[in-house]
C-alpha cells in the first residue's frame, strides 16, 4: 500500500485561511502487500459462512505527518491518496484507490495521532482472511524559526542591547498569523537577562480536550499565552 500527499487535481493543502500546496514526497509501506491475486468466489471475504477461513486483522499502518507550526495554529486540510489492495464483487483481488482527509483543527499537538479505520490492504494468508489494517497519521510538529512551543504558550525570544535594557524598549513581532504585535516594555522595572513578559491570549488556539487520539474534529479556543 501506498499513500501519497495528493487530491484529484494535484497536491493540494488547504488551511482556514489561505489555501496552498502540500509537501513533497511519498509514504509507502510494503507490509501488507497482497500474497493471492487469483482468489475466486468461494473465497470472498464477504461470504461469513465459509468455514474454512478465520479473520485477524492486520497490524496499523503508521505514518509521519509533517507540519508547520503556522498550519497547527490556524488549522489545514491535508489530502492523502492511498493506492491499495482490495477484493471486488467477483472475491477477486485488484487496485483501489481512495482519496483520505486529514483535519487537522487549531491547536493539535505534537503527537496527536489521527486514525483511519480498515483503510489498508486486504489479502489472504493461508486459509486466513487478514482484515484492513487501519492507516494512522501521527502529527510531527516542524522546527520553527521565531517561536518555541511549550503546551499552548508560544515562547519568543527577543535580544536587547544593554541600553534598551534599561530604558524599556518597544519593538514588535509576528504572529503566526501574519499580525504585527507591539511589545511595550517602558513601563516595566529594568529588564535583567533572561526576564519574561506575558501577553496573555497570543499563544497556540488550545483545542477541547487532552486526548491526542483523534478520529474525528473537536472545537478550539484560544487560551494559551505568549511569553
Amino acid at each position: 500500500m501506498t499513500v501519497d500527499p495528493s487530491s484529484e487535481n494535484g497536491p493540494t493543502t488547504t488551511t482556514t485561511t489561505t489555501t496552498g500546496t502540500t509537501e513533497t514526497g511519498n509514504y509507502s509501506n510494503n507490509n501488507n502487500k497482497a500474497t493471492n491475486n487469483s482468489t475466486n468466489s468461494n473465497q470472498n471475504p464477504q461470504n461469513n459462512n465459509n468455514p474454512q477461513f478465520r479473520r485477524t486483522q492486520a497490524p496499523p499502518n503508521v505514518y509521519n505527518l509533517e507540519l508547520t507550526l503556522e498550519e497547527l495554529y490556524s488549522g489545514v486540510t491535508k489530502r492523502m491518496r492511498i493506492q491499495r489492495n482490495r477484493f471486488n464483487e467477483q472475491g477477486k483481488l485488484s487496485a483501489d484507490s481512495r482519496l483520505l482527509e486529514i483535519h487537522v483543527k487549531p491547536g493539535w499537538k505534537h503527537g496527536t495521532r489521527i486514525t483511519f479505520a480498515r483503510e489498508g490492504d486486504e489479502h489472504f494468508s493461508g486459509n486466513i482472511y487478514v482484515i484492513p489494517a487501519d492507516i494512522v497519521f501521527v502529527i510531527v510538529e516542524k522546527p520553527h524559526e521565531r517561536y518555541t512551543r511549550k503546551g499552548d504558550h508560544l515562547l519568543y525570544t527577543h535580544k536587547l542591547p544593554l541600553k534598551d535594557a534599561l530604558c524599556g524598549p518597544v519593538f514588535a513581532i509576528k504572529t503566526l498569523d501574519g499580525r504585527t504585535l507591539t511589545i511595550d516594555c517602558k513601563t516595566d522595572p529594568p529588564i535583567a537577562p533572561r526576564s519574561r513578559k506575558r501577553i496573555p491570549g497570543e499563544g497556540m488556539p488550545c483545542a477541547a480536550g487532552t486526548n491526542t487520539e483523534r478520529t474525528a474534529a473537536a472545537p478550539a479556543r484560544r487560551l494559551g499565552d505568549r511569553v
